[in-house]
């Protein structure tokens, strides 16, 4: 049987994105960040890891479910994953 991870970037009141659709809120310095780099380097957008000189190994997950408003953050910057 797969393991099914929850990885979600969601506030504490359960958003993912302020009220005008703002999503800066979330932090990109502290504690969180060597496990975010080291075990969900997957999450992390490209252009973010290319910023810093990494890779993404692309093995963590297999299937990815986001949301359309997200998702057209991503589109408009010209982001896309392969």
């Amino acid at each position: 049987m797969r393991d099914l991870v929850y990885y979600v970037a969601v506030s504490l009141d359960g958003y993912i994105a302020a009220p005008d659709g703002n999503f800066d809120a979330f932090p990109v310095e502290g504690d969180h960040m060597p496990v975010l780099l080291s075990e969900f380097t997957d999450a992390v957008p490209a252009h973010v890891l290319s910023a810093i000189g990494m890779d993404a190994p692309l093995d963590r997950f297999d299937t990815v479910i986001q949301g359309w408003n997200s998702y057209a953050v991503a589109l408009a910057e010209g982001i896309e994953r392969p």
